[in-house]
């Protein structure tokens, strides 16, 4: 299922719009899960997992766009030991432009003193963001990609996509994420600018855009015919003390603003009187084309085993791209026509290595899944007036911290009432779910949760509540 970006994904709370309906006094009969009646075996009900066929299958999203110029968040960076999930490694592709049409290199250019990459911080890095991460390894690369170029924003691109490159690096760089975070730079005119990632490129670049012919610089499409954009991608034969975390770029943190407030090429050069200037080549959120590439290997790691369409024991989830669960419930025929009080899934994270580093999602999200396989909204995160973000709440998905046989562990409750009281009345005889972490920052998060044959206290629990008229 094809994803325009992570950031729908969330406003939308799911990952395919449906719709459903119930007569008023049924939906006037769903009870919010503070307000579920005692069992008492007369009126009211309850079940457990133990009362249904249940079975978890695995699944992988690889079609994730991370093109949305709208919104243009890029990730860099590489996590190379992951204890379960293994590998994860994130570059992205953006293109430049002159700072304005039909520009010219000044007459009082003498020399090019510098040229410095600079991309804005979104001041957010998942992974080990203390001492023993803070060098980030990376390359940067000349895009060479003839289909790359301005008008390509119209070409849907993915976190499985690349484009071609020249294989030897323009620069490399270990960055400081500590420098990034306490960067302060003052420019001509006053502007101080902070949070941002500075790389050093060769002086011959600006030279080369010195010398260009003045249709070159006529406008961003004749410039991109030229300079089709740069690739910044982790070095991934560097230590692994140097692929430790991803870190997130914004590409323009002020559409209407300023160009410091871009990624940019900044070229220094000396004039005829001795002074000194800058020139900003920025990115221009709309024509310029951008995506991140984010590659997934589980080879030689646990997660390997987790393949999509496999039948598992546990929960693994990984936000997108990455893993998603599935989980069948068999049998609810069972329950008579009544009402739903109570649906409840409750998932308990397992310990499976540097979780204080590799933190579990903020936010899980239910979905239902059609025969065909594709997803849809559950019931419950409607209203009568559609969508409501506010929903989430009701749902749940978020973690909270328990203490089982004196350990502590994070645990998600999800509900879903209204869904299953929608498949009881239908009469259905399953119901399939699929679970998905979310979040605003693509490649970031993961989580492993017990399931049926776990110890009796952490494995995974279903709780049905219901009342006869």
């Amino acid at each position: 299922m094809n994803l325009k970006n992570n950031l729908s994904v969330l406003k939308a709370l799911a990952l395919c719009v449906g719709f459903f309906s119930f007569a008023a006094c049924k939906e006037r009969s769903v009870i919010k899960p503070d307000l579920i009646p005692g069992i008492d075996n007369i009126n009211t009900f309850g079940k457990s997992i133990f009362d249904f066929d249940v079975s978890i299958n695995q699944g992988s999203y690889d079609s994730f766009r991370t093109d949305d110029y709208r919104t243009p968040l890029v990730a860099l960076g590489s996590i190379a030991q992951d204890p379960f999930f293994g590998k994860t490694f994130a570059g992205f592709y953006f293109q430049i432009h002159p700072p304005l049409a039909n520009f010219t290199f000044p007459d009082d250019l003498t020399s090019i003193d510098s040229v410095v990459l600079a991309v804005p911080y979104a001041r957010f890095s998942y992974g080990d963001d203390n001492i023993e991460g803070d060098l980030q390894a990376i390359n940067v690369y000349r895009i060479t990609d003839a289909n790359f170029g301005t008008g390509d924003t119209a070409v849907k691109r993915y976190a499985f996509d690349q484009v071609a490159i020249n294989p030897t690096p323009l620069s490399s760089a270990l960055v400081s994420l500590d420098d990034i975070i306490n960067d302060s730079v003052t420019y001509t005119g006053g502007a101080v600018i902070r949070n941002t990632m500075r790389i050093k490129m060769p002086t011959s670049l600006g030279e080369d855009f010195a010398q260009l012919d003045t249709a070159v610089l006529a406008n961003s499409t004749a410039f991109t015919e030229y300079f089709k954009g740069l690739y910044i991608a982790p070095d991934t034969t560097a230590s692994l003390n140097y692929q430790r975390r991803i870190s997130y770029f914004v590409l323009d943190t002020a559409s209407a603003g300023s160009n410091f407030a871009k990624a940019r090429m900044e070229i220094y050069y000396k004039k005829t009187d001795g002074s000194h200037s800058l020139i900003l080549f920025p990115y221009k959120i709309g024509p310029d084309a951008m995506f991140s590439h984010i590659h997934r290997n589980y080879q030689s790691f646990p997660a390997q085993q987790y393949s999509p369409g496999t039948v598992h024991d546990s929960i693994a989830l990984q936000s997108f791209p990455g893993m998603y669960s599935e989980i069948t419930l068999n049998n609810i025929q069972d329950i008579p026509l009544s009402v739903i009080n109570k649906a409840q899934l409750t998932l308990t994270v397992l310990k499976v290595g540097n979780d204080d580093i590799y933190l579990p999602s903020q936010q899980l999200i239910l979905s239902g899944v059609n025969e065909d396989g594709s997803s849809y909204t559950i019931s419950d995160y409607y209203d009568n007036a559609g969508i409501n973000g506010s929903l989430t709440s009701y749902v749940g998905g978020t973690p909270s911290t328990v203490t089982i046989d004196g350990t502590q562990y994070l645990q998600y409750k999800i509900n879903f009432p209204r869904e299953l009281q929608k498949a009881v009345l239908e009469r259905k005889e399953s119901l399939k779910l699929r679970i998905s972490s979310v979040t605003n920052y693509y490649g970031a998060y993961r989580l492993v949760a017990d399931g049926l044959h776990g110890p009796e206290a952490t494995r995974l629990k279903f709780d049905v509540v219901y009342s006869l008229h």
